[in-house]
């Protein structure tokens, strides 16, 4: 089983490795892959250490993580756009139905570097963290303009691979984080400010 779950990893990379950026995007988890892969190939006894090897693999491919990244206005962000405009109302969330504007607002009012109470989730493309929820980014970049600082928020980040599910955390969204993703992505600019 194990054996059947890598090869299905591997050519699940391969499949999405679309142009150059992508593949230079998938490298850190391919190569473990492929060299867990090597290892099993053409050994007639699987033991418990390449098992090992395999399943730390498998887990690595799929590992989502939370990081804290900075959100600063102009070059040298960490969390980049998937949008190419943002509305003015939140349509979901803590925030839902309230404008964008009110939490620029509030985030200058906290006057704090460390922003608590959100977090954004985001997928690694073309070698930027590009964020699902535009509204609240552009509200933590217009208000780190205002400040005239940077300011760190928690990013869930997400591999962009088939098969890979996103929730919300508040389970208002199971879907799939590729789907999800091409509906999303339609920066023209490769993430910059809309």
């Amino acid at each position: 089983k194990d054996l059947e779950e890598l090869q299905g990893a591997v050519a699940q990379l391969r499949a999405c490795n679309r142009c150059e950026h992508c593949v230079k995007d998938r490298r850190g988890i391919q190569d473990p892959l492929d060299v867990a892969w090597r290892a099993l190939q053409g050994s007639d006894a699987v033991d418990a250490y390449k098992l090992q090897n395999l399943a730390m693999a498998i887990a690595g491919f799929r590992e989502v993580k939370q990081e804290t990244v900075m959100v600063t206005a102009g070059d040298g962000s960490d969390l980049w756009f998937t949008h190419d405009s943002v509305r003015p109302r939140f349509s979901h969330g803590r925030h839902k139905n309230g404008l964008v504007s009110d939490l620029v607002k509030e985030l200058v009012a906290a006057d704090t570097d460390s922003v608590t109470g959100i977090v954004l989730h985001a997928v690694i493309h073309h070698g930027r963290r590009k964020c699902f929820g535009n509204r609240r980014l552009w509200a933590l970049w217009e208000a780190s303009r205002q400040l005239g600082r940077s300011l760190r928020v928690e990013v869930i980040v997400h591999p962009l691979l088939p098969g890979q599910k996103f929730s919300d955390g508040e389970g208002a969204v199971n879907a799939s984080v590729l789907r999800k993703f091409e509906i999303a992505h339609t920066s023209k600019s490769n993430g910059d400010q809309p």
